[in-house]
């Protein structure tokens, strides 16, 4: 996307949730998270520019959700987010959105699930095509 801003990728790609479906029906529709999915956190508030973005490794809660991020703590891991605010030393965190990647071929059509085979992709010696 051509930018730092983690908000921005809460309109990138297919939408799985929203935020009125996080906060009204979390309990049944957390099961459309999979893994791969991107999460979309505010910082600081719903309306702040300010926010975390990482992916789902395919594991919820009823109260949060697990997210591979490369910043967090200064590091590459896994750590659970909440679904609503939740007081942290910079700001309150929530998931704002979930997103499902798309091709990068400009077709608009839903990426593979993570993990599965590409018939697309070829590759020898290091290289891929």
């Amino acid at each position: 996307m051509k930018t730092a801003s983690s908000r921005a990728y809460g309109t990138y790609g297919e939408e799985v949730l929203n935020l009125q479906d996080i906060e009204n029906s979390w309990n049944t529709k957390r099961e459309l998270i999979k893994k791969g999915d991107i999460l979309v956190f505010y910082r600081q508030g719903k309306s702040s520019a300010y926010g975390h973005v990482g992916f789902s490794n395919g594991s919820t809660t009823r109260s949060t959700v697990q997210c591979l991020g490369g910043n967090q703590s200064d590091s590459l891991n896994i750590k659970s987010f909440p679904i609503g605010p939740q007081q942290r030393s910079s700001g309150a965190f929530g998931l704002i959105a979930v997103r499902r990647a798309v091709k990068c071929d400009g077709s608009g059509e839903v990426a593979p699930d993570a993990g599965a085979p590409t018939e697309d992709a070829s590759g020898s010696g290091g290289s891929v095509t």
